[in-house]
């Protein structure tokens, strides 16, 4: 029995080891290039316009309220006061998107939030987006949108 427990106690043991030695010598993400991230905005934009198209994504202002409506995760007041600040920010347009349908209720995760064309008004968003985040501001590389997850 002995045994048993000192070869378990030291399979653990190197467990740990091998698994903090990985964290240590794990180099750090690469940042994306302009390209990468063109490329990533073009495809999510490419995605909510369709979400939109369809009539799947909902306007998210007072969408919560809703009785039938609801997060999958986080707090609705916290999401409501979000969504009221990016359009005092000056966003254009902010839809619920992935929008499933669960028990009867509709469920969701995310929101999208259409930046408008003028720099200074962007940045802004890209501000209100990095501060609810507690993260540093994103770069402007002309999306179209800022996607918010909730998840």
């Amino acid at each position: 029995m002995r045994k048993l427990v000192t070869g378990a106690v030291f399979g653990a043991l190197f467990f740990v080891v091998r698994f903090a030695w990985n964290l240590i010598t794990m180099e750090p993400a690469a940042e994306q290039t302009a390209s990468e991230l063109a490329a990533e905005a073009a495809q999510f934009e490419a995605e909510i316009a369709e979400e939109i198209a369809s009539g799947k994504a909902e306007p998210a202002l007072n969408w919560l309220s809703g009785p039938d409506n609801m997060l999958f995760e986080g707090d609705p007041a916290t999401v409501q006061s979000l969504i009221e600040s990016l359009y005092e920010a000056g966003a254009v347009d902010i839809w619920f998107t992935g929008i499933e349908e669960f028990g009867g209720r509709n469920i969701s995760a995310a929101i999208a939030v259409e930046l408008p064309k003028d720099a200074e008004t962007r940045a802004r968003l890209l501000q209100a987006e990095a501060s609810f985040w507690e993260e540093p501001a994103q770069a402007d590389a002309g999306q179209r949108y800022l996607h918010f997850a909730f998840d």
